[in-house]
């Protein structure tokens, strides 16, 4: 199917995932707007409680995959979740 480039999507990991409302229409409430173009949403972990040095899992992908020194630089960032994100059609199909 061909979506319009007005359309937005939601991509979320199915099996942790619960709408209490409809989560198109709180972006455009909050934003005034819809997502246009390449705008593209994404979920940040709990930071500063969830940062990249105190991750178990995220932590230990960064050190076994760059090494200890990338570790050491990207330690205090944010936990950036790859299970949920939002965008216009261009933005989805270009992530």
């Amino acid at each position: 199917k061909t979506y319009s480039p007005r359309s937005m999507f939601y991509v979320a990991d199915y099996r942790d995932t619960f709408f209490q409302a409809d989560p198109f229409q709180r972006v455009i409430e909050r934003r005034g707007r819809r997502l246009e173009g390449l705008e593209l949403l994404v979920v940040a972990e709990h930071w500063p409680f969830k940062k990249v040095g105190n991750c178990p899992f995220n932590g230990g992908w960064v050190r076994n995959c760059w090494g200890r020194a990338e570790w050491d630089r990207l330690r205090n960032q944010s936990v950036l979740c790859s299970g949920s994100y939002m965008g216009a059609q261009p933005a989805i199909v270009n992530f």
